[in-house]
């Protein structure tokens, strides 16, 4: 039953202190919703109750709480959503995913902006999972002055038959999030099956504003994890007149018509003749300095303009910005020449492995494929409209 284990993660983290609950995304009923039909069924509670049973759980932990839930409006439509409770259970404001991940297409509506909401410990950003996945979302957030941002989600597993269940988000993206817009982030997952087709890798997270891990749950199981985190409103994000007419306007290079051989480069050669052999087979290169991956700014651009290949120069950040980087963007991310630190990451996020001769195979095709899934294309999730770059200026919220 739902409700007794929120309840009993509830009690757990009031008894530890806790301050602020993340219950994950669409706790109840699922996140699999099966068909907006089924939601309907009259075994299914519906918003308004679930929002009450939300806020007796907020009033009876004296705590502020940030749940998933779905959300019926007047006119009809479904939300993917999730809203913040104050101590005494009061209901503070509502937050819409606008992201929509596979399924969420068949039984929702795309929400848009950025969530920041007011609370006692300063101001909470929040997106709902997949949100996560596009640098615009926390982008407005970190600009709206949001000194923590919280993801409710159902991290679903995207390994291959098999293998061990992974998410990129987990290994690699929300640390990069944190690190890139100087804001700690916590996060709270569905685990294991919900479905015999839909699991959920768990490893609920929070880190710290420079993208440290504070605490991790397990993949598996019910566990309630806690942390003390120190609200940090960022710098905001630096982009100039230009990038952020650009990053609001350009339309996307349909990618149908671009290379999409498969190629092995040599990443102990020059990257100038990287380039040059890449450029040979009419791939779309564009070169960057390391540290231009620091920020989604540039390499979002150079995606948006059709560039399949970014040939880095000089030191790079964390490994875990420069694979967020060729994901987010489905690109790959290579380093080669003798004064440079070998490497090729690939849209998947993956790093690849030279063999012996150091050549590297790069399949150009996955660069024109942008689509986190079959059913998630990037570029039309991208709800430029709600978008909002303006720096804040770093300061503390106490």
């Amino acid at each position: 039953m739902v409700w007794p284990a929120l309840q009993k993660q509830a009690d757990i983290a009031t008894e530890g202190g806790a301050d602020l609950l993340v219950f994950p995304e669409i706790s109840y009923p699922a996140y699999s919703l099966v068909s907006r039909e089924r939601y309907f069924d009259e075994d299914v509670e519906r918003s308004d109750a679930v929002l009450r049973r939300y806020s007796d759980i907020a009033r009876r932990a004296a705590s502020w709480i940030v749940a998933g839930f779905v959300e019926e409006s007047e006119d009809g439509h479904l939300y993917n959503s999730a809203a913040l409770f104050d101590r005494t259970g009061q209901l503070c404001d509502v937050a819409r995913k606008q992201v929509m991940w596979d399924c969420d297409q068949d039984w929702f509506t795309p929400g848009n902006g950025g969530a920041v909401l007011s609370s006692e410990f300063g101001n909470i950003g929040i997106l709902i999972c997949a949100d996560l996945r596009v640098p615009e979302v926390a982008a407005t957030l970190a600009s709206r002055g949001a000194g923590l941002i919280v993801q409710p989600t159902a991290w679903v597993n995207a390994a291959k038959a098999n293998e061990p269940w992974r998410n990129v988000q987990v290994e690699f993206m929300v640390r990069a999030r944190a690190m890139e817009f100087g804001v700690p982030i916590a996060c709270c997952s569905k685990s294991g099956r919900e479905t015999p087709k839909m699991g959920y890798v768990g490893q609920s997270m929070i880190v710290d504003a420079q993208g440290n891990l504070l605490n991790q749950a397990p993949y598996d199981g019910d566990f309630t994890i806690m942390a003390d985190v120190e609200f940090t409103v960022g710098p905001g994000v630096s982009v100039s007149e230009d990038e952020e007419r650009d990053l609001l306007n350009l339309k996307p290079v349909n990618m149908k018509k671009a290379a999409g051989q498969s190629v092995a480069i040599c990443i102990d050669d020059d990257p100038s003749a990287v380039a040059n052999e890449l450029r040979g087979i009419d791939a779309s290169v564009e070169p960057l300095r390391g540290s231009d991956l620091a920020s989604f700014v540039k390499p979002r651009l150079a995606a948006l303009r059709g560039v399949q290949v970014l040939m880095l120069s000089g030191p790079m950040p964390d490994m875990a910005l420069v694979r967020s980087r060729a994901v987010e963007n489905r690109v790959f991310i290579v380093s080669a020449g003798p004064n440079q630190e070998p490497l090729v990451v690939d849209p998947n996020g993956d790093c690849l492995t030279a063999d012996a001769e150091a050549r590297v195979q790069l399949n150009l095709s996955l660069a024109n494929d942008k689509q986190f899934t079959p059913r998630t294309p990037i570029w039309s999730q991208r709800r430029t409209e709600g978008y909002e770059f303006a720096p804040t200026g770093a300061s503390q919220a106490s």
